[in-house]
């Protein structure tokens, strides 16, 4: 009888055990269970922010596509520039020719050199319109720069704590729960 009663007490004994094992893996399963969907949150959450920075980047790219369109509208302008100094070297020597044909020819002269002051003053007006053109594209570079710069320090912390997530979850991958 004693025999019994020692096997039935040893039985609660180990149901005891058995059920509080139960209960501490069940534990362990639920924290492992909310950090492997914490992990899984914070890999779409980069995920995200990859595609954000992508479309930043495509942003950038387009106004570093306007601005080498600005430079090549500064350079049709120098050449155009060019051109009306050739013209105006020309309008020198017709002038000098005209002085020698006499009174009747300084009228028109005097018509071409009112012209001439004309075309100046609409070439200055535009040389300052393209000036202030190249200021702004000019401060509009320097923005995009310093966005870049933004972004490309935005994209290491990512990568860090890309880098950061992926070894915890290395570490998670090799942690072996005991049943």
């Amino acid at each position: 009888m004693t025999r019994v009663i020692r096997q039935m007490t040893l039985s609660v004994v180990v149901a005891q055990q058995m059920d509080r094992v139960r209960e501490e893996q069940r534990v362990s399963q639920k924290s492992h269970n909310g950090r492997r969907h914490a992990l899984d949150m914070q890999k779409l959450e980069i995920e995200e922010l990859k595609r954000a920075l992508a479309d930043h980047a495509d942003a950038l790219q387009a106004t570093e596509a306007a601005h080498i369109r600005a430079a090549a509208a500064q350079a049709r302008e120098r050449e155009q520039d060019v051109v009306v100094a050739s013209l105006e070297a020309d309008l020198v020597r017709v002038r000098r020719s005209a002085e020698t044909l006499g009174r009747d020819l300084r009228t028109e002269r005097k018509r071409r050199e009112e012209e001439n002051a004309r075309r100046d003053a609409e070439r200055k007006a535009e040389k300052g319109r393209a000036r202030k053109e190249v200021e702004e594209t000019s401060w509009e570079l320097e923005k995009v720069l310093r966005e870049k710069k933004q972004v490309g320090t935005e994209l290491r912390l990512v990568h860090e704590r890309l880098d950061l997530l992926e070894g915890e979850k290395r570490t998670w991958d090799r942690h072996v729960c005991i049943k």
